[in-house]
């Protein structure tokens, strides 16, 4: 049988020239997740993108740039926590969240 539980997905888009408080933007967030005691941080850089404010695709002489998305799976308080946190310093962004039914596999590692 499979056991599920149901959490909270936090996603923050962010570019890999977004800079704060001397590193890379999503760098610090990931340093501040890991202080703050959240589950866990996954960092994806992507190819290439847009959006309305920040072109990120290199085509017709937009701006050269690499989409970067954080994502958290965690409790819901712990992340509404955070991105109060994150949005105190760094107003200025996107991010998504969501409910996931998170499910684990495998044998645990007890050592």
């Amino acid at each position: 049988m499979f056991e599920r539980e149901n959490l909270k997905r936090l996603r923050i888009y962010t570019t890999e020239k977004d800079t704060f408080d001397g590193l890379p933007f999503y760098e610090w967030v990931a340093q501040k997740a890991y202080r703050q005691g959240l589950a866990g941080c996954s960092v994806f850089r992507g190819i290439g993108g847009f959006c309305r404010t920040t072109p990120l695709m290199n085509a017709g002489g937009l701006q050269i740039s690499h989409p970067v998305v954080l994502e958290f799976i965690d409790q819901e308080e712990p992340l509404e926590d955070f991105i109060e946190t994150i949005l105190a310093v760094y107003p200025s962004g996107t991010y998504t969240f969501e409910d996931v039914s998170v499910g684990l596999y495998g044998k645990k590692n007890n050592g």
